[in-house]
């Protein structure tokens, strides 16, 4: 990690001679969306903030917000303040009535406020800009439009005094109902119990897995098998088609009673509690579609084991897989730009030969490396579960379902199948951004 920190540095020092590149600039005027961030919980966000007192060092500190409740008319939330080294921090919460925005978010919601874009936490964000002015500081504030009042950037400045709060993470906490289903090899072993009449338990198994996926759905193999976990005598894995479609406009569609974590034999998950008369059970919040545990004292079914799906060797295993990534670095209040190419030229004897090339951001070829990877088997399992965070990521090459990863120095991965789709940085000197703009994967 430490060598990766001095390489971008060494990068961006290196770039000292080019000019800042502006933001890209919206298409046209963006509408907004009033009291969009409290509508959907479990949406959170966190800044990173400075402040600076004249005579004194900088201060920096990090806060973290998330809507615990919400109905669409009122909500809860909860922040959550922790210093720098980490030694000190606090925390609050509030109220929020969606139906009547308080002075400052309805000044922030005015469309007559000039629209600027700013690149941050890893996205082009079209916001407003506010200006205003009280107790001898001016407060220029960027506020989201599409999910007002999200405060993307903000800047005091006063006599000897000055605050700067950037925007380093956002989670919309939209959910896609058909997760469980769009990642081909995944697969999930349920075991079902049945207690008749206080006779011992008739135990079985069922296994789960997704065999194929397309735009409109997915194909999933469907496997019985006995109380030792082979297959019953006569039963035929049989295949069943998932259409994803819009779950709205379907009837009788159960309301979760509440949410909290659940552990089973295939480890915690983050589950919606839904109740069937004086019975609960527990989905997976993540992958709505996954029974994580079920019991009404005759019928029980507990999730055992849950494979992710995600092949970590998945890119080196045809010839002519490549991906392109772009990465923008700020610095010192200048941008640089890189792009890398990576292309698998030839699979052959248990080995992966491939090529990457790095180019400036000009387009001119920097430097050329021919390696080779050893290959594993792609049979068995490719990666249990053990509290894995999986989100929806959208690049230029598309949308991709991820493996979410925060690592030290401020920084967070979204990996698909061994690829970091994206890659955003955020620290007190420089902030990057990397993501996958071309990729071929099969």
């Amino acid at each position: 990690m430490r060598t990766l920190l001095v390489t971008i540095v060494l990068l961006a020092a290196a770039a000292a001679a080019n000019l800042a590149q502006d933001a890209p600039k919206p298409a046209g005027p963006a509408p907004i969306r009033v009291m969009e961030l409290y509508k959907v919980k479990g949406r959170a966000w966190s800044h990173r903030i400075t402040e600076w007192h004249r005579g004194g060092s900088p201060n920096f500190t990090n806060e973290r917000g998330e809507v615990t409740e919400s109905d669409g008319k009122i909500a809860r939330y909860k922040v959550r303040h922790t210093s720098e080294d980490g030694n000190s921090g606090g925390g609050g919460g509030g109220t929020v009535d969606i139906s009547a925005p308080i002075d400052s978010d309805k000044a922030w919601a005015d469309e007559k406020l000039p629209q600027e874009t700013l690149e941050m936490a890893g996205r082009v964000w079209a916001c407003r800009k506010h200006t205003t002015k009280r107790d001898g500081i001016e407060y220029k504030t960027w506020v989201s439009a599409e999910y007002h009042p999200l405060i993307v950037k903000q800047v005091a400045l006063g006599q000897g005094y000055c605050q700067i709060r950037k925007l380093t993470s956002f989670d919309t906490a939209e959910r896609d109902m058909w997760s469980l289903y769009r990642v081909v090899g995944r697969s999930w072993l349920q075991r079902m119990e049945i207690n008749v009449g206080g006779n011992e338990p008739m135990v079985s198994y069922s296994r789960s897995t997704v065999k194929a996926v397309t735009v409109d759905g997915a194909t999933v193999t469907n496997a019985m098998l006995d109380k030792d976990m082979k297959a019953q005598r006569g039963a035929v894995a049989t295949d069943m088609k998932i259409e994803f479609k819009d779950l709205e406009v379907e009837a009788d569609v159960p309301a979760p009673v509440g949410r909290e974590n659940k552990t089973c034999k295939a480890g915690e998950f983050d589950c919606e509690v839904f109740e069937i008369g004086q019975h609960k059970y527990w989905n997976s919040a993540i992958w709505p579609s996954l029974i994580v545990f079920y019991d009404t004292g005759t019928f029980k079914t507990e999730l055992v084991e849950f494979d992710l799906g995600h092949d970590p060797q998945r890119l080196y295993r045809t010839a002519g897989n490549y991906y392109l990534q772009k990465s923008s670095t700020s610095f010192g209040g200048m941008q640089m730009q890189q792009q890398n190419r990576l292309e698998v030229n030839d699979v052959k004897d248990g080995k992966s030969k491939f090529t990457i090339i790095s180019y400036d951001q000009q387009g001119n070829e920097q430097f050329r490396n021919d390696s080779e990877l050893a290959i594993a088997e792609s049979d068995g399992p490719r990666m249990p579960y053990s509290g894995q965070l999986e989100e929806g990521v959208t690049t230029p090459a598309g949308t991709f379902r991820c493996i979410k990863t925060v690592h030290e120095g401020g920084i967070t991965m979204w990996s698909l199948h061994g690829v970091t789709i994206k890659l955003v940085m955020e620290t007190k000197d420089m902030s990057m951004t990397q993501e996958v703009v071309e990729l071929k994967l099969e």
